[in-house]
């Protein structure tokens, strides 16, 4: 097993190297403390989970591993290549009238002492026009039982009923856990699966995708972390809209992950006037004097002033934008005020009508905001006065919107079992609001933070709001922190003041206490508000905190499984999570150091995995600034060595080999690249932007020609392709091998910097680099791919540009193996000819940010070890040596050198006994190989069977390689064959 060892200060991010990719020794001499991830049952255990083997046939028990049942004669299920979640294809159920479902028998066995979890990505799409057909479309997901595998099986439970998706929102994971106890009956019994199309006469089509069973050895049905953990609050009086666009404040949104928004703001609530949101913020709106005020000429007045604001269509745009979830306010004050409660009802009815019409997908509606906080000033509802309003305000507004989702908030937690006991059935989430100091409210100590382990306050309100929801029965209701981030922390009275180092560092410790108590909303205050360091993005000056990387790291593991994770005794101050990702695609761990001592750990991953991702948050230069670092590594560790920063929150995500998925392989908002300049010679770096000049072609012929840094006017850093003159290329390679069987986009944006003579445009595309220097070796996408504008270009216009390169396009250019992926960006300088060497010429000037390398499609061990190896096509003797790379994996060969004679099984006979011995990896298991010797007395019946081989044990002979003695009984069958099957 591969052990290596990493640390990652000092590392910047997407750092100049050379050559291959180091990892680095640690410094430290602290004790190596070890770790390991319990991943029990986190192997798939579907064949084809993407349905990939069905190359468009109607599936049946004869044709693979999935067949249908209940299917009409013409058929229903289908695949569909135009819709996939990942690899070529999904499964649609493309009959909007009947029922039907498809069947997997899995091979294994009922055992009580698991649990079992079955989950499968769904869609909803493709309309029908018939407008009889009314029913949402549904799935349910069974597990049938039979006493024999190839049997008559019997439906015993279902993992979940009527399961449904957002029409036209894309694809949704639905999931569902059987415990083994309850299938105790069954014991022994064989399993089969059954994916159900529930309805009949549906509006949608159904599409599904990326289908997992896992078994689990937990005692206890496995712990999933709640989608919409990761959200903001929007402030619509504090955000300007037109911002949202201009100032590219969505790829903000993206790049953290927020899965919800919050709107429009907290205490704002209670004076908001969704159908005039003009008046000043905190304007009692049914006032009657004001109601008298409010002149034609001084409504136009307050339109005027205020018509930046964020108002309600740009932010259901912007939910829709980043997928989030809205959660959107109920003004109740203003009724109450004025004794207007079913205006206030009637109000809220209305808003509602008009945001399900526009949002698909989970909607939520929170009733004001901190009731009781202020009641003697009359700036809030009173508690007792709250309660019995939410019934009559639910009703209604469940009535307009089936689906919508109420959400209550009140200051304290005294009351709080009062409205899950008395009105419970009319409540979806209870809202709390946490703002974490030590000592004094709204302050901070560091020294309290680090051996702060339990959080006591915050537990003791949580473990209350559950116990009241079990001891009044109503499980539907779940627990939420719709506000929540470090106190002011203004460093009174000694305290330490607060500033974004400390803030990401306490974000990502709440975040994990949240996760430990199964919190199923959280929505960080505020994104945007007055210079302040607690933003997500500054008001004034628009500029992304570092903490933007804390919910990145976090929002990955949405939907995913925790996973158990043995932690050493640091005196609670070190916090980790170990996560298995929604897709199942990857395993994601959390490390909080809150010591002052590095901490180095072993960390035992027993599952083979093809790439590492890095990422910490530390100590920068100062006390105010953080240091960022974020490496890659493609290749498979048995053990992975970490060394954690003191004061430090480190995320490493792992991806899993075989699995299907899509996700960024290297992202740049330019806010810390580095351009390495002209390179003129190798080696040329990996991991920054170069540019690879020739004698005869001078590239840059100006310092100034490609920049990177704050350019357009919006703070932060842009990358500037040209300045008016020079033909450029900048290049960009990652440390990942190209994988034939993956495919890759390359996305951005673009805003024109100036315009000369020449509308040239510029050319964006995907490239082959050399492992062994870095050099560009071709391009793999056409040149004909330009983007910009080269009809009518203007200074300022912005866009999109986006490269697909598909992977029969990729095998088709005949990449080396172990070569790596990258990109590039070419600017012409508008003589008609690339790698011209002329730059008299003048040309447009481009402003590139945001960009993203994005690759789809499973990689295998196989795959990987070739990759490494560097060789190509599993079938092919690649030295020569009568081994094809495939057996040459399978028993721990070289496939560059000839060493047959090593690797080969060998056998031979001690008087009545035949021994036959073969190499075997020593990892199988976790790389789902399974090595069987059989026999037979003849070739002609074809009947192979391991009656009578005894396994005589095994040996390790090499690092990763066992090998394995196996006898057979000569005296009663003195002449058989004898194979070896790995599978």
């Amino acid at each position: 097993m591969n052990h290596k060892r990493w640390n990652q200060r000092g590392i910047v991010l997407k750092m100049e190297l050379t050559g291959a990719l180091f990892l680095y020794a640690a410094a430290s001499h602290a004790t190596v403390q070890t770790m390991s991830v319990d991943v029990n049952g986190f192997r798939n255990v579907l064949a084809d989970p993407g349905f990939e083997t069905l190359n468009g046939n109607e599936p049946s028990k004869s044709t693979g591993p999935w067949f249908t049942s209940g299917e009409r004669e013409d058929g229903q299920l289908r695949v569909s290549a135009n819709r996939s979640y990942t690899g070529r294809q999904s499964v649609v159920f493309a009959n909007y009238w009947e029922r039907g479902a498809v069947v997997q028998n899995l091979g294994i066995q009922v055992n009580p002492s698991k649990h079992y979890r079955f989950s499968v990505m769904m869609r909803l799409d493709e309309p029908t026009a018939d407008t009889s057909l009314t029913n949402t479309p549904a799935l349910h997901a069974t597990i049938y039982t039979s006493p024999a595998e190839d049997g008559i099986y019997t439906y015993r439970k279902g993992f979940f009923w009527n399961m449904t998706a957002s029409p036209g929102g894309g694809w949704e994971k639905v999931a569902g856990t059987i415990n083994g106890a309850d299938l105790s009956a069954y014991s022994g019994e064989y399993i089969q699966v059954r994916i159900i199309k529930a309805s009949e006469k549906a509006t949608h089509r159904i599409f599904i995708d990326n289908a997992s069973v896992t078994e689990s050895d937990s005692a206890e049905a496995p712990q999933t972390v709640a989608r919409y953990l990761v959200g903001g609050n929007v402030v619509y009086s504090k955000d300007e809209g037109p911002d949202w666009v201009e100032k590219n404040k969505v790829d903000v949104l993206k790049r953290a992950g927020l899965s919800n928004l919050r709107y429009p703001g907290g205490h704002v609530v209670s004076f908001w006037d969704w159908e005039f949101p003009y008046h000043s913020a905190y304007a009692n709106f049914w006032d009657p004097a004001y109601i008298a005020s409010l002149t034609e000429s001084k409504k136009a007045e307050l339109m005027a002033e205020n018509e930046h604001r964020l108002l309600l269509d740009q932010y259901l745009d912007l939910c829709r934008e980043t997928g989030a979830a809205p959660v959107i306010g109920i003004n109740l004050f203003q009724g109450y005020r004025y004794d207007r409660d079913q205006d206030s009802i009637d109000k809220a009815v209305r808003l509602v009508d008009y945001v399900k019409d526009q949002i698909d997908g989970p909607r939520y509606y929170y009733l004001d905001n901190e009731v009781g906080h202020q009641p003697t000033q009359n700036n809030h509802v009173p508690i007792d006065d709250y309660i019995p309003l939410i019934p009559d305000y639910s009703t209604a507004i469940k009535a307009a919107d089936p689906l919508g989702k109420i959400v209550v908030n009140i200051m304290g937690r005294v009351r709080v079992e009062d409205i899950i006991r008395d009105v419970g059935d009319h409540v979806d989430l209870i809202d709390h609001h946490w703002y974490y100091n030590n000592r004094t409210y709204g302050q901070f100590w560091l020294e309290d933070w680090r051996v702060d382990g339990g959080r006591s306050d915050r537990a003791r309100n949580l473990d209350s709001f559950n116990q009241w929801i079990e001891t009044y029965n109503k499980p539907h209701i779940k627990v939420g922190l719709l506000e929540w981030n470090i106190g002011p922390s203004e460093g009174e009275e000694g305290s330490t003041p607060g500033n974004v180092f400390y803030q990401g560092l306490v974000q990502a410790d709440m975040l994990m206490f949240m996760i430990g108590y199964n919190v199923e909303m959280a929505s960080i205050w505020p994104l945007t508000w007055d210079s302040n360091f607690r933003n997500l993005i500054d008001g004034p000056a628009h500029n992304v905190s570092p903490t933007v990387h804390i919910h990145r790291a976090f929002s990955k593991a949405a939907g995913g499984t925790i996973l158990n994770l043995t932690e050493p005794d640091t005196g609670e101050q070190l916090k980790s999570l170990a996560v298995k990702s929604a897709d199942e695609a990857f395993i994601d761990l959390y490390f909080l150091n809150k010591s002052t001592e590095v901490i180095e750990l072993d960390l035992e991953l027993p599952v083979p995995v093809v790439e590492t991702l890095v990422m910490t948050f530390a100590q920068g230069a100062s006390s105010n600034e953080v240091n960022v670092t974020e490496q890659h590594y493609a290749e498979d560790f048995g053990v992975l060595g970490v060394s954690l920063d003191d004061t430090s929150f480190t995320h490493i995500r792992c991806r899993i080999s075989d699995s299907p998925t899509s996700y960024e392989l290297f992202a740049d908002d330019f806010e810390t690249a580095i351009d390495a300049g002209n390179v003129a010679s190798a080696p040329y770096p990996v991991g920054s932007w170069h540019h690879q000049g020739t004698e005869a072609w001078q590239t840059e012929g100006s310092a100034a020609s490609v920049d990177i840094g704050e350019l357009n006017g919006v703070a932060g850093q842009e990358l500037r392709l040209g300045w008016g003159y020079d033909e450029v290329v900048a290049l960009y390679s990652t440390p990942t091998p190209i994988h034939t069987s993956q495919s890759y986009t390359f996305c951005g944006r673009w805003e024109i910097g100036n315009v000369v003579d020449e509308p040239r445009g510029f050319i964006a595309g995907i490239a082959e680099f050399s492992a062994d220097d870095g050099s560009l070796v071709q391009r793999l996408t056409s040149d004909s791919l330009v983007f910009g504008n080269t009809n009518a270009p203007a200074i300022g216009e912005k866009g999109t540009f986006e490269v697909t390169l598909s992977s029969a396009e990729l095998a088709a250019a005949g990449t080396a193996p172990g070569n790596r992926i990258g990109v590039f960006f070419h600017h012409n300088n508008g003589d008609d000819q690339l790698y011209g060497d002329s730059n008299s010429l003048r040309n447009d000037v481009y402003y590139i940010d945001n960009v993203s390398l994005e690759v789809s499609g499973a990689i295998t061990l196989l795959d990987q070890w070739m990759v490494s190896n560097k060789v190509a096509n599993a079938l092919a003797d690649s030295d020569g040596d009568g081994v094809n790379n495939q057996n040459e994996y399978w028993f721990g060969g070289n496939p560059t050198i000839d060493d047959a004679i090593t690797i080969l099984p060998r056998s031979g006979t001690e008087g009545s006994w035949f021994e036959y011995v073969y190499r075997r990896r020593s990892d199988y298991k976790i790389q789902g190989l399974n090595y069987t010797v059989e026999t037979t007395t003849n070739l002609i019946s074809n009947d192979w069977n391991s009656n009578g081989i005894i396994n005589e044990g095994f040996g390790s002979v090499e690092s990763e390689t066992d090998s394995v003695t196996n006898r057979i009984s000569t005296d009663e069958q003195p002449e058989q064959f004898i194979r070896l099957r790995v599978r």
